[in-house]
């Protein structure tokens, strides 16, 4: 499939409420973006990350791929705006397995063979990457068998 072909408006309608739109008046550029909103240039941008990490051969149909394509892209975007919020100070971040503020405590269990893999670890960061790995996993685990044989002349 031609992930070329899947639109900016095709992702704004698979998460119409997930994140803030800016509005975009044609044929005026705006100054400042402002970075409580999305622009379609982040979500290009997202679009690009995510197709040099999808694998279709992972999924059967086009829809498949599409649905993979997008959480995928949202997984991206989110850490795209993460990064720019940041700016030059954005720290590399993990998965968060505990942390403590005072009297409050935060844990997640990230299971192990997320947390202990240098690929899947990146995708237990966003809710939209755990998703991609809910569709993308079970095409992942196989099981293998060694069978001997011959062939006669």
């Amino acid at each position: 499939m031609d992930l070329t072909t899947i639109t900016v408006a095709q992702f704004k309608a698979r998460f119409y409420r997930d994140f803030k739109y800016a509005t975009v008046t044609p044929g005026v550029e705006q100054a400042i973006p402002d970075p409580n909103f999305v622009q379609d240039q982040d979500i290009d941008n997202a679009f690009l990350d995510a197709q040099t990490q999808l694998n279709q051969g992972l999924f059967g149909t086009d829809p498949q791929i599409t649905a993979a394509y997008l959480y995928l892209t949202a997984h991206c975007l989110c850490l795209i705006i993460r990064q720019a919020n940041a700016g030059i100070d954005s720290p590399a971040e993990m998965p968060v397995a505990s942390r403590a503020v005072g009297s409050v405590n935060e844990t997640y269990q990230i299971p192990d063979a997320y947390k202990n893999s240098p690929i899947l670890a990146q995708y237990a960061t966003t809710a939209y990457g755990l998703k991609y790995l809910g569709l993308a996993l079970p095409a992942m685990v196989g099981n293998m068998q060694a069978v001997w044989g011959g062939t006669n002349p």
